[in-house]
């Protein structure tokens, strides 16, 4: 795979770099602030949905209603993390489920938002929950541990955990008990295209055997029957919970910048941005990317000029529909300063 030439800008000033084939290449320099010469894009206006948020980590778009988890606090342990919802046109939100424990993501299906969370001892034990769409009584379905990325796929969830267990699907909708697919270490984050279960995961330390485990991150994929597993991609990235996004025929990764990696056996990874990205989102032509520096930009997939959505703005979690972007600044650590936020777009 060649170099994707999709970096940020400063300015509206280039720099020549090699290109796919050796010659030479225009890209930008650093994100920043950008001209109205060189930004194709409208910025657009924010509206403040809700303040005072013990750090929210995840944002869902569903319908009418956005709805967030807030990791919590370090100075609480975690205690107040809790999933909140409001309706997209505004309005006051409301409380969905508290969990007693860091919530690590959540995801919303026709009638239930279903979670993982840590226990209230915030040690590595954990639970798979739910609870109706609306609020009410939280029903506690499985016990695991070291919960980190849960994921939708038709009629079934996945969830990585980051304790040398396999990846886990749980039928749902009757909610069935859970199955096993591949082993893949510490489970960062995780997508579903073609039959297909991809995860990017690093090591575990009992795991140096397993042949995908070769480097400090690494992407595999097992196909949904579980009958194959294969090794995409290895690189050297620091260890934290990191978006994926999948497109028709390529995979996105944020890890220090974004990663573009291919979609089959050994198919190999590649910078696609050198932006610093904390959150991803993608639609069928644009990667949308919350960065550091702060602000919300978009990306051509098949590589371009970022154009800037929302400067300055912390990065965060994001989602969106046709109609709307929504994202979380997270604010301090250990104080509940983070606020959730839309834009018409």
């Amino acid at each position: 795979m060649g170099v994707v030439l999709a970096l940020g800008f400063a300015g509206c000033s280039s720099v020549q770099v090699d290109g796919p084939s050796g010659g030479k290449a225009l890209r930008p320099p650093a994100l920043g602030a950008c001209s109205a010469s060189c930004a194709k894009g409208k910025t657009l206006v924010p509206r403040v949905v809700a303040e005072g948020q013990a750090r929210p980590s995840v944002v869902h778009i569903d319908e009418y209603q956005l709805y967030w988890a807030n990791a919590g606090t370090t100075g609480d342990k975690h205690a107040d993390s809790a999933i909140f919802r409001a309706p997209l046109s505004g309005g006051k939100a409301t409380l969905v489920a508290a969990s007693g424990g860091r919530i690590r993501d959540f995801v919303v299906t026709e009638t239930y938002v279903y979670f993982v969370a840590h226990d209230a001892s915030d040690s590595g034990s954990g639970h798979l929950a739910r609870v109706p769409k609306s609020g009410g009584a939280v029903e506690k379905l499985d016990l695991i541990w070291e919960p980190r990325a849960l994921l939708r796929a038709g009629s079934a969830l996945y969830l990585g955990m980051c304790c040398g267990a396999p990846i886990v699907r749980w039928p749902l909708e009757p909610y069935k008990h859970s199955e096993g697919l591949g082993y893949a270490g510490c489970v960062r984050s995780l997508g579903v295209r073609d039959g297909w279960l991809y995860w990017d995961s690093t090591p575990e330390p009992y795991g140096d055997s397993d042949p995908i485990l070769d480097a400090s991150r690494h992407i595999g994929r097992v196909s949904l029957d579980g009958a194959t597993t294969e090794a995409i991609a290895a690189f050297q990235a620091e260890k934290r919970t990191t978006p994926m996004v999948l497109a028709a025929d390529a995979g996105f990764l944020a890890a220090g910048g974004v990663m573009r990696f291919g979609l089959a056996k050994g198919a190999g990874i590649e910078e696609f941005t050198a932006i610093g990205a904390a959150a991803l989102a993608i639609d069928a032509t644009q990667l949308f990317l919350s960065g550091d520096p702060p602000g919300i930009v978009t990306l051509p997939l098949a590589g371009g000029y970022p154009e800037p959505l929302v400067p300055d703005t912390p990065s965060g979690a994001l989602d969106f529909d046709p109609s709307t972007l929504a994202w979380a600044e997270p604010g301090a650590a250990d104080q509940a300063t983070g606020r959730i936020l839309v834009a018409a777009r």
